[in-house]
């Protein structure tokens, strides 16, 4: 199991340096790429934490509010096999939330 959470770190570390790499070629903040981004999810729930790394081990970012509308740049599953969400925040703040947390719209 600890293999697997490694190459999941390393995936979602080798994508944030791409996201990042491609956000300053183009001249791009983080915000920007919030607003260009079309897979908006909602939260459903108050308190959400927002995470470093898609486990509850993660440290907490922040907290998100129902009905806060936050983009998702990707998913991952976690060893029980839930999802967790790759989000980015009208802050231009990202992290990972607990899936069942958030509403994705069809």
């Amino acid at each position: 199991m600890k293999m697997r959470k490694l190459v999941v770190l390393l995936v979602v570390l080798g994508s944030l340096c791409s996201f990042l790499a491609v956000g300053q070629a183009e001249n791009q903040t983080t915000k920007d790429k919030y607003e260009a981004t079309q897979n908006l999810c909602v939260v459903n729930v108050d308190g959400l934490h927002v995470r470093t790394h898609p486990s509850t081990d993660g440290y907490i970012i922040c907290s998100l509010t129902k009905g806060d509308k936050v983009c998702s740049l990707g998913t991952v599953k976690d060893e029980d096999g839930e999802d967790w969400y790759y989000i980015i925040m009208k802050s231009g703040n990202i992290g990972w939330v607990f899936g069942q947390y958030v509403t994705v719209p069809k």
